[in-house]
């Protein structure tokens, strides 16, 4: 129910990059999937994301300490999100590894609408949005794949084993089916986060 809120059936690749990365496969998952070194190592993920947010959710694992202050903050996003019509919550798989698979519909750092420098809009809405509601959507569908969804564009994370010291990233940014570049949505802008965190 994410995914189809946010309308990747009916998105399209807008810019694919490759990273390719020395380091074991385990490592380059592990390093992605924890984020108690994205304060002192990622200032432009931490530009858009709350500090309370990355310490508790730690890019979407769910595993970090509670946080009373950005549970607050949630539930008060969740109660004007439903209001609009928007998905918002949480799902975890149990019954295979609670790490692999989950999602949650989460803000993100206040006075922001999307993962952009300013985080101003920059892109057509995508999916069942009608406007911003500065939310950010996280979804792991294995440890090799991963979603991470603005209101205007989704980036798709893919980790490709090629050999014990080497794995490739790769990212691709998804946009509105129907999106002309520089005219529905400024490139730059929207790889410029996750570009520079890769």
């Amino acid at each position: 129910k994410f995914i189809e809120f946010h309308g990747l059936g009916n998105a399209k690749i807008a810019h694919r990059e490759l990273y390719p990365t020395y380091g074991n496969w385990k490592l380059t998952l592990d390093n992605f999937h924890e984020c108690y070194h994205c304060q002192p190592s990622h200032p432009e993920y931490c530009s858009v994301h709350d500090p309370e947010y990355i310490t508790a959710y730690g890019a979407g694992s769910g595993t970090g300490p509670a946080s009373e202050k950005f549970t607050l903050a949630l539930e008060k996003w969740n109660k004007k999100v439903e209001e609009m019509g928007h998905i918002v919550g949480e799902y975890t798989e149990t019954e295979f590894n609670k790490y692999s698979r989950s999602a949650e519909r989460t803000p993100l750092k206040e006075g922001k609408c999307t993962e952009t420098r300013e985080g101003k809009p920059i892109a057509k809405l995508m999916g069942k949005f009608k406007e911003y509601d500065s939310g950010y959507t996280s979804v792991g569908t294995s440890p090799f794949n991963s979603l991470a969804m603005c209101n205007d564009f989704a980036t798709l994370f893919t980790f490709i084993p090629r050999s014990t010291l080497q794995t490739d990233v790769q990212l691709m940014w998804l946009v509105h089916e129907e999106a002309e570049e520089d005219k529905d949505y400024n490139l730059d802008e929207m790889i410029w986060m996750w570009d520079e965190t890769t």
